[in-house]
């Protein structure tokens, strides 16, 4: 699972497990595998995503909505 966040560099959260900042690669996971995304940044609502991957090469692009 390759992760991507609007704004880039947010920390990602796959099935609880801490994954570094955005863009980042996450390994160990098959078709038909299903977690949840968590994505944080500062000036931003963290996100949750539950992904069930498609493809062994997916990319999940999330969007981050600016705190106001």
């Amino acid at each position: 699972l390759h992760v991507e966040t609007q704004p880039p560099g947010a920390q990602v959260t796959v099935g609880g497990a801490t994954r570094g900042r955005a863009p980042v690669d996450v390994g160990g996971l098959f078709v038909g595998a299903e977690v949840d995304v968590r994505v944080d940044a500062p000036g931003h609502h963290p996100r949750t995503v539950h992904v069930r991957m498609p493809a062994p090469a997916h990319t999940e692009t999330i969007q981050l909505e600016p705190m106001r």
